[in-house]
């Protein structure tokens, strides 16, 4: 219970951490490790409430797992995502090629997760950096 997010239920930043370092004790394949955090989410909560915030996040976590499990760049390839603080999520992913590769994980998680979530009657946008 330690390693996992209570709000996202994704691993936390002390899993995160903890995979990092085995990681890179134990392998030498590049690995690309990509950190992005939600633009003024602390307007969101203000604004909305800690109760809608959650959700969103909870949501946000569905959906990164969701892309995980399915798309094919993941397919039979190690990696991790995790919500590493209250607005900041990171995905490391093995065996990263190039900077092409990587722009396009990128791009890819960008498109999955700027689509609105649907949370209390709402449709939240948001945008990464």
């Amino acid at each position: 219970a330690k390693t996992t997010d209570s709000v996202s239920n994704l691993p936390n930043r002390f899993h995160f951490e903890d995979w990092l370092q085995q990681y890179c004790d134990l392998r030498t394949q590049t690995l690309g490790v990509f950190l992005f955090g939600l633009d003024r989410f602390h307007l969101l909560r203000d604004s909305l409430g800690s109760h809608v915030a959650d959700h969103f996040l909870r949501h946000l976590g569905d959906r990164l797992r969701e892309l995980t499990a399915a798309h094919p760049v993941f397919a039979n390839r190690t990696y991790t995502i995790a919500r590493v603080s209250s607005d900041e999520f990171a995905i490391a992913l093995a065996d990263i090629q190039s900077l092409a590769e990587g722009q396009a994980l990128t791009e890819l998680v960008e498109s999955r997760l700027s689509k609105g979530i649907w949370v209390d009657g709402k449709d939240i946008f948001t945008s990464f950096s």
